[in-house]
């Protein structure tokens, strides 16, 4: 038996690095010959990390133009033996080819081009990737159509059994050696694998490098192309996830198929019931604008009917608070107030959380956006129904209340517009909003509104024009006046004279006086026609009428 035995060394040191301890261990230089020493020592040590790091970023950029290279090969194979065969014989009809391979040919000829960039200069790769990251986002259109296709390609193979003996004897050929589907899946696996090789080239490239600064822009251009790709399939699959739970509902109500609503979670709680002697299953689904639960008809969610909308509660008015650590919580909602909770304390939490970040990102985005009303309610029994309407579009009946003018307005004004005349019309703001009410009283009592209101008449006339019923009251004044004076034993002619003005304003004045109660009579006419017009629209709900005066 030994007696010495080999110790294996815990840690090498390189010879610059023992002299470097050395040189710090032992004070046998001085201060100036010690700087130097070490200077020197720092300056062999760098030259062999930028030879590494150079050798790895030539390694990276030798790898992106192998699997370039090998990617248009998988192209050219789907094209050669599957696209062009199947355009020859008539396998599948147009629309499914089109389904199935989709802009296939754009994005050879888009990678081809990357390809023959990246030949032309290996060491500038950023500028290639700069000048066609752009054309990377017709890959959205692939990806976003890349489900249906496989389903499609399913669908084909099971009813077609010769399309399905065609697509097994061009993939077991020695040239192609591998099944369809691995071929369809490699153009939405390129643009992350894009990514990757990017963010390795640019971690060996040092700062100081002339292309460094390009390569973080091309990096920045394909994660945008990226992130374009992966919004529009979380889009698709989510409002394919909303199809599916449309079909789930029963009788396919209420419509919850809306432009920008978003899924988030669904999930069986259990709901305490309101004097809390029992707990009900059911299932809740929710949204980024609203929480909605239904009863559960059947053992799967998933089957067309198999739920039943109980109530509909918009997360403007949500609030959540947890009662338990052990994931019971009490959700309100104006009125209704939810005690629910989960079989486990982990999926409660889950939920918890899921409502609270829906609630306030609801209120995040509805900052920057029109103040939305606050008339949400929830809905229950027949009132789901109606979800389509009154849930989402209650903006409608406020803006039509708002834009109704009332008649005791319009005469009000226009009053005003007489009796300062001399100021109102020279207003041209004034003028307008006085021309915008004579129509809408002329509309209301028949009259025709293509006359517009000549303001350069005299004052005299522009009260007949805003009395229609005071101009015939006038015609008639003169017949009045003469038998006024006939009794009281006055000359008729000096009164009834037409050019001087003390007869005309006598004949203006006194049948205004007496034709007060014939305004009064359309006032009533108009209130009465408004509470019938109203009683029609809200209780009996036909379409509204507009009111006319006789």
């Amino acid at each position: 038996m030994m007696d010495s035995v080999c110790h294996t060394p815990q840690k090498n040191l390189t010879l610059s690095a023992e002299l470097r301890s050395v040189i710090h261990e032992r004070n046998i230089l001085t201060t100036r010959s010690r700087m130097k020493v070490l200077s020197a020592l720092e300056n062999i040590t760098r030259v062999p990390l930028e030879e590494k790091r150079k050798q790895l970023r030539n390694r990276v950029v030798q790898e992106l133009l192998t699997s370039e290279a090998s990617y248009l090969h998988h192209l050219e194979l789907i094209m050669q033996f599957f696209m062009i065969p199947l355009t020859e014989k008539p396998y599948i009809s147009h629309a499914v080819y089109t389904a199935l391979f989709g802009n296939m040919e754009t994005l050879y000829k888009v990678n081809g081009e990357l390809l023959n960039e990246l030949k032309k200069n290996p060491d500038n790769v950023a500028s290639a990737f700069l000048k066609l990251a752009p054309f990377f986002k017709l890959y959205s259109v692939y990806a976003f159509d890349y489900r249906q296709a496989i389903t499609v390609l399913q669908d084909v193979q099971n009813s077609n059994p010769e399309l399905s003996a065609f697509f097994a004897n061009q993939e077991s050929r020695p040239e192609v050696g591998t099944k369809l589907t691995a071929l369809l899946i490699t153009p939405i696996q390129r643009i992350p694998r894009y990514c990757l090789l990017l963010k390795e080239i640019l971690a060996h490239t040092p700062a100081s490098h002339p292309d460094y600064g390009v390569l973080q822009r091309s990096l920045h251009e394909v994660e945008q192309a990226a992130r374009h790709i992966n919004s529009l399939v979380h889009d698709y699959e989510n409002m394919q996830k909303i199809l599916e739970l449309q079909r789930s509902l029963c009788g396919n109500q209420p419509c919850i198929v809306s432009p920008g609503r978003k899924f988030i979670k669904e999930g069986m709680l259990m709901k305490v019931s309101p004097h809390g002697k029992k707990a009900h299953p059911r299932y809740f689904v929710l949204f980024n604008d609203m929480l909605m639960y239904c009863k559960l008809l059947r053992s799967s969610p998933a089957e067309p009917g198999s739920l039943r909308c109980s109530c509909v509660l918009p997360l403007k008015q949500c609030r959540v608070v947890e009662i338990l650590s052990q994931g019971m919580f009490k959700l309100t909602c104006h009125h209704e107030a939810l005690l629910l909770y989960s079989a486990s304390s982990q999926e409660g939490a889950a939920w918890i959380a899921a409502l609270k970040d829906a609630v306030k990102q609801y209120h995040e985005c509805r900052q920057t956006l029109r103040r939305d009303s606050s008339s949400k309610r929830p809905l229950r029994g027949q009132d789901v129904f109606d979800m389509g309407q009154d849930f989402i579009n209650s903006q409608t009946k406020r803006r039509k209340m708002q834009s109704h003018v009332t008649v005791e307005e319009v005469f009000r004004d226009k009053e005003n517009a007489v009796s300062e005349n001399n100021v109102c019309l020279s207003t041209p703001k004034r003028q307008s909003g006085i021309q915008k009410k004579m129509r809408t009283l002329n509309c209301i009592q028949g009259e025709s509104d293509e006359q517009p209101m000549d303001v350069s008449r005299s004052p005299e006339s522009v009260q007949d024009s805003l009395y229609p019923l005071r101009r015939s009251v006038r015609d008639s004044g003169p017949r009045c006046i003469r038998r006024h004076a006939a009794v009281s034993g006055h000359s008729v002619a000096a009164e009834s004279s037409p050019g001087t003005p003390e007869s005309a304003r006598t004949a203006a004045a006194t049948p205004e006086q007496a034709t007060w109660h014939i305004r009064g009579y359309q006032l009533f006419q108009y209130a009465v026609s408004s509470v019938s017009r109203s009683i029609r629209k809200h209780i009996l709900r036909r379409p509204p009428s507009a009111p006319h005066f006789e």
